[in-house]
């Protein structure tokens, strides 16, 4: 049940199709870096996660995968087969942001919130 996003632009067609996912009261699994890591550390995230969780104010799971850069990092053409772990968060809240207007900064402040929380999961 992926789909793909177009990198680099504001993929319309990928934002609706999610908005109608979380209508349908279905999970949607995002990456809020947006691509594979380039040296095995957290990439500074994309704000347009933090706009969908403000404007669909769901609250948010965070996880880390573990073992996902040995076994294929950005460099990497095919994966080499091996381990992954999926470490779970507690679920996040957002509610506080919702009655400040949707800006840039808010989403920005939403996403570093959930980057945080996956920092402290991956020690």
């Amino acid at each position: 049940n992926a789909f793909p996003v177009k990198r680099g632009a504001v993929d319309r067609g990928a934002l609706e199709k999610t908005w109608k996912l979380l209508e349908e009261g279905e999970v949607v699994l995002i990456f809020p870096e947006g691509t594979r890591s380039k040296d095995g550390e957290l990439q500074k995230p994309f704000a347009g996660v933090g706009m969908l969780i403000h404007k669909a104010k769901i609250p948010v799971v965070p996880c880390y995968l573990e073992g996902t850069y040995e076994h294929f990092s950005s460099k990497m053409k095919y994966p080499k087969p091996g381990k992954v772990r999926v470490i779970y968060g507690e679920p996040l809240d957002f509610s506080d942001y919702y009655s400040q207007p949707g800006t840039r900064d808010v989403y920005e402040k939403i996403t570093e919130k959930i980057m945080e929380k996956i920092a402290q999961l991956k020690k």
